[in-house]
């Protein structure tokens, strides 16, 4: 497991881990924890879903609305 990318980004893991967060910033992660979706704005889900060539985004809910010839 390659972990020196992450080493360079934050330097003290356990004081970064260990910090008071906003509370929507932890709702944010609880929700996305819960939904198994990543976190990011739309340029890193883009470049996500181009490395794992699948959608990443969530799509509409709900049942495809019936088109004409159906």
């Amino acid at each position: 497991m390659k972990v020196a990318p992450l080493l360079a980004m934050v330097h003290a893991w356990q004081a970064n881990l260990d910090r008071a967060r906003p509370e929507g910033e932890l709702q944010e992660l609880r929700k996305h924890g819960r939904t198994a979706r990543p976190l990011g704005d739309e340029a890193f889900l883009d470049c996500l879903e181009g490395l794992v060539e699948r959608v990443l985004k969530p799509k509409k809910a709900g049942r495809p609305k019936k088109t004409e010839n159906q």
